[in-house]
């Protein structure tokens, strides 16, 4: 059942060894260096550079004034505990 008993069976016979050998290559390869940012769409790149130039340009701007930085109205709403008491099933 082992190997170099099966050799040592057929020496003897003088006919050459012969074994049936079967090789597999997967369906689907895993590549490990899959990048997930790679983009093939040349206009969907090229709109993505236009965005990119136009946000540049742009600015932004303040709402608050100096005056107003820090005032502003601090309200908030509170819920204040019940004086009764509640009803249950239990006694």
């Amino acid at each position: 059942s082992s190997l170099s008993g099966i050799i040592e069976a057929n020496s003897g016979l003088g006919a050459p060894l012969q074994a049936d050998i079967g090789t597999e290559t997967p369906l689907h390869f895993m590549d490990t260096n899959i990048d997930k940012e790679y983009e093939w769409n040349e206009w969907k790149l090229r709109r993505e550079a236009l965005h990119m130039a136009d946000i540049r340009r742009k600015t932004t701007s303040t709402t608050q004034t100096t005056q107003s930085h820090l005032r502003r109205e601090t309200e908030t709403q509170v819920y204040l505990p019940k004086d009764m008491a509640t009803n249950t099933l239990v006694n």
